[in-house]
């Protein structure tokens, strides 16, 4: 029971650093202030906040849910509660009842009610009370000030209570979507057994296949038209390898999966992390061909580092595919049983160096070429000698459904491509991280100053929507508030779109714990420049200190390196000229997927990590 849940852990790559206590640095007051300010959060009693809430608000006919709901939203945080109804009463022009003035009875018991709550709750009351009027500005972040602010009413579903009952309902009748990123050793025939899986459940048209076999035999590449569903760039097919992220979508049954074919080759990396960074789960293609498997295996090779990265950047799930296994084993014949169970164990070893537990790992052996066992297995077929698994599509379908946070937890969504720009706004693809959003709604832009409106949602099916929620790749129509077009709003690959409160906000120093990857050629020292990739987004930055490092069950202090195989905490410092604007990148405990990433340097990847503080701009 211990390892299965040791196979879900997101610390099992790094040691726990977050409880160290760090000797002083510039910056270490602003930590502290935020971690005091965090821990009087979780001293607050929910159920006694609710009650001087609704003491104070009086008559108004605001549930006790929808005041739990803004008092979840607000992290219990009375004063910005009472002010967001105050002022949503005084917003309405048909009130019963004018706003009370300052002073009023209202006023002085909010802020009785307020400071008697502080004390209730055990938290330190600071300063005095500001009661809420009218003109209060309404709680936003200063990445808004530059545009029009969203208002307060943007942050509260409509009809909250209704539309949770909504969308339970829906969920049942829903099918699972899931995103797979395709990973593997560069020639593993990642390109060719998708594209082949695409034919066989109908993804692709068979006189698209036609065309594709024509024109690569002309090229004098017949064996690569499979691959040219995936791969559609001219630079691709000439060298017949993946460059960038190719995407399709397979509706199956009761799922909905999207594929993600991610680069084999050592030099796109990158556009690996990119696509691994927004995956559910992955698809771990390994050739059989004798002298491929064993190039796939090396100390070098991309099969140790997709492994890793693909448990860094939270992908809990992996499925196997033994891929060429209709090849011929030195003198033997195809579909050799001895030739899968070596790679099997080699592989399932590898994985489990990198702490992914043996329920989370699966295999099954198929040909991408032939297309054997992708969607069924013909009856001449020698693997019916030895093998009753499931075939490629039935093991795909029987992926777990991840545990997704929906409802409670701030909107967060990341763009994967910009699609098209409009008079009626601009087209962006997104894939939702955590929480829900609404059509018609309001959405900030992290990483840039402003807001838009979602003017319309449309899932991979092409069918419009009224929400998106946790798991769901989509198309959002966004129109600025301040009119901006699309090229001056900056919206592109890796930006963050989020709905507070809080609101996502820009960082260039975090604290993070880290894992090096044990082929590092060189140890991290402080001071050492790297390349960061997450979400899709790139920023050269420095590990400007190291706090603490993991060796053999104890923790040195204020090591000198970091050499491979370790775990560490660090402060990061972005690179000021680079990115003036900063990255997006949220502690682990508030949003997982926005945690995570990866340090690379000369091409190498040296570490991964997940951020644990923030300061932000």
């Amino acid at each position: 029971m211990s390892r299965h849940r040791k196979a879900y852990d997101d610390d099992d790559l790094y040691d726990d650093y977050g409880d160290e206590e760090d000797d002083y640095y510039e910056d270490e007051e602003w930590f502290g202030q935020e971690e005091a300010a965090s821990q009087a959060r979780n001293d607050v009693d929910p159920a006694v906040c609710l009650s001087f809430v609704m003491e104070s608000l009086g008559k108004t006919h605001v549930s006790e849910l929808r005041v739990s709901q803004m008092l979840t939203m607000y992290d219990y945080d009375v004063e910005k509660t009472i002010s967001f109804f105050l002022n949503e009463q005084s917003a309405k022009p048909a009130a019963p009842k004018p706003q009370p003035a300052k002073g009023s009875s209202l006023g002085s018991k909010s802020s009785a009610a307020v400071a008697a709550t502080k004390k209730a709750a055990g938290t330190k009351e600071s300063s005095p009370v500001v009661e809420p009027t009218i003109d209060a500005p309404a709680p936003s972040s200063s990445l808004l000030t530059d545009s029009a602010p969203l208002s307060d009413d943007e942050f509260e579903d409509r009809d909250e209570s209704s539309a949770q009952g909504q969308g339970q309902d829906q969920g049942a009748q829903q099918p699972i979507r899931l995103t797979m990123v395709v990973a593997g050793h560069v020639d593993a025939g990642k390109s060719t057994l998708v594209g082949n899986l695409l034919f066989k459940t109908g993804g692709v048209a068979q006189r698209t296949v036609h065309k594709f076999q024509k024109e690569s035999a002309e090229a004098g590449k017949g064996s690569f038209a499979l691959a040219w569903v995936m791969d559609e760039g001219s630079s691709e097919r000439e060298h017949g390898v993946t460059i960038s992220v190719a995407e399709r979508t397979i509706v199956t049954g009761s799922r909905v999966l999207t594929i993600l074919d991610a680069p084999g080759h050592r030099d796109y990396i990158p556009s690996m992390i990119s696509g691994a960074s927004t995956a559910d789960v992955a698809l771990l293609v390994i050739p059989a061909s004798v002298g491929e498997f064993e190039a796939s295996m090396g100390e070098r090779a991309q099969t140790r580092e997709h492994a890793v990265l693909l448990k860094a950047l939270g992908v809990r799930q992996v499925l196997v595919a033994v891929n060429k296994m209709d090849s011929k084993p030195g003198s033997g014949d195809g579909w050799s049983q001895a030739r899968y169970e070596h790679i099997v164990e080699q592989v399932g070893a590898l994985l489990s160096e990198v702490h992914f537990g043996p329920s989370a790992v699966r295999f099954v052996p198929v040909s991408g070429l032939t297309g054997e066992n992708l969607v069924s297995l013909s009856e001449g077929c020698a693997l019916r000698r030895w093998y009753a698994g499931p075939t490629l599509l039935e093991a795909v379908q029987s992926f777990r459904q991840p545990r997704r946070r929906v409802h409670g937890a701030p909107f967060r969504a990341v763009v994967s491509s910009v699609q098209a720009e409009s008079s009626r706004g601009c087209d962006v693809r997104v894939t939702v991280l955590q929480g829900r959003l609404l059509a018609g709604r309001g959405v900030g832009l992290a990483s840039t100053a402003g807001a838009a409106t979602v003017k319309k949602i449309v899932l991979e099916d092409g069918s419009p929507v009224d929400r998106v929620e946790a798991g769901v790749c989509a198309v959002l129509t966004l129109q600025d508030r301040s009119g901006r077009s699309g090229e001056e709003m900056a919206l592109r690959e890796g930006m963050v779109l989020c709905k507070g409160p809080p609101l996502a906000r820009p960082t260039r120093l975090f604290k993070a714990s880290i894992h090096t990857l044990p082929g590092l050629p060189v140890p991290i020292i402080p001071g050492s420049a790297f390349e960061l990739y997450l979400h899709g987004q790139e920023a050269l930055c420095r590990v400007e200190r190291i706090y603490t490092m993991g060796t053999g069950g104890t923790k040195a202090r204020h090591p000198k390196s970091v050499p491979g195989g370790r775990s560490a905490y660090v402060l990061v410092r972005l690179d000021e000229v680079q990115s003036p604007s900063g990255v997006c990148i949220e502690p682990h405990d508030e949003c997982p997927a926005l945690a995570r990433f990866a340090l690379r340097a000369r091409g190498v990847t040296a570490a991964v990590g997940v951020c644990r503080r923030v300061k932000p701009l």
